[in-house]
């Protein structure tokens, strides 16, 4: 298979592993690399959840540098992205999360929202507006905002 070209990254093979929920863990994503992904998918994480350091941050398990790894974030605001992103770089300086080096890529989830937290607001939180996940894919300024910081 030729190679893919994703801005300055060069990938082996246009295959890449799309992020999945409860399934992209480290051991499938290395399964999936050694049988042709040349880029695989953390699962989603939330900006916000990085920067306080929350337990979900275990999630980015990007210790095996042989995988190809993207983080796939999911960012309500432009100043929530730059925070995240200080924050990764400050965790990485300090070798707290001295993994986190091996991200490839950040993919920025605009489109898809999880399921079970998209019910949860339905049915307990009627009044609250969701900037984050499925309204920035209609937001298309709002997007670029995001990008661009």
């Amino acid at each position: 298979m030729p190679p893919l070209h994703l801005g300055s990254l060069l990938l082996s093979s246009p295959l890449i592993l799309a992020p999945l929920e409860r399934v992209s863990y480290l051991p499938f994503r290395h399964l999936c690399a050694q049988n042709g992904a040349s880029l695989t998918f953390t699962e989603m994480i939330r900006a916000k959840s990085i920067t306080s350091s929350t337990p979900v941050t275990m999630m980015i398990d990007t210790i095996d540098s042989t995988t190809p790894t993207g983080l796939q974030l999911s960012v309500a605001t432009a100043g929530e992205l730059t925070d995240c992103l200080e924050h990764m770089a400050v965790q990485i300086e300090t070798n707290k999360q001295p993994h986190w080096k091996n991200i490839a890529v950040i993919d920025l989830n605009f489109g898809c929202p999880k399921v079970s937290l998209f019910f949860c607001l339905l049915l307990f939180l009627p009044f609250f507006r969701l900037f984050s996940w499925f309204s920035l894919f209609s937001s298309p300024p709002l997007s670029l905002l995001l990008v661009h910081s």
